[in-house]
């Protein structure tokens, strides 16, 4: 079997995260969880599950207190605010299971989507995340298109 873990992968990917770091509150909020709720058989306990959804907020935005500090100087500098960073994280169990973390910050670093699997496909992880964001930037423009045609009216 392709999966490198002792049991049978259930799915491709255990949760799919859009996050957004909050400047005002200097905290990470979840914009998009999928699946809204987590999957049981992933997690013994409830505080199992906290724990993980707070690990992934603090490993997907490992340079919280840069990200104010880079904002700052890409103001100054007038930088290309489009360009996309890829960067993994793994978590280990006890039992030595990993957990892989795939994420694509972009926005000078406040908006990540994060995707954590079993699997370590790293290239296939980064082609469907940049899929993701561009379905998402599609429907954001779309969005503006509709609200400005709204507001001509």
């Amino acid at each position: 079997t392709a999966c490198p873990i002792k049991y049978q992968c259930r799915c491709l990917f255990i949760n799919l995260f859009e996050l957004e770091y909050v400047p005002a509150t200097q905290s990470v909020e979840i914009i998009l969880q999928y699946p809204e709720k987590l999957d049981q058989k992933n997690f013994t306990n409830e505080n199992h599950l906290n724990d993980f959804v707070s690990n992934v907020k603090k490993f997907a935005f490992p340079y919280v207190k840069t990200v104010l500090e880079s904002k700052k100087m890409a103001t100054a500098t007038a930088t290309n605010s489009s360009l996309v960073q890829f960067y993994t994280f793994v978590f280990t169990d006890v039992n030595r299971i990993r957990q892989y973390g795939f994420c694509r910050s972009s926005q000078m670093g406040n908006h990540v989507l994060c995707m954590v699997s079993f699997l370590p496909w790293y290239n296939v992880f980064n082609g469907i995340l940049n899929k993701i964001a561009t379905i998402i930037n599609e429907k954001e423009v779309s969005a503006a298109i509709l609200k400005n045609d709204i507001q001509i009216k």
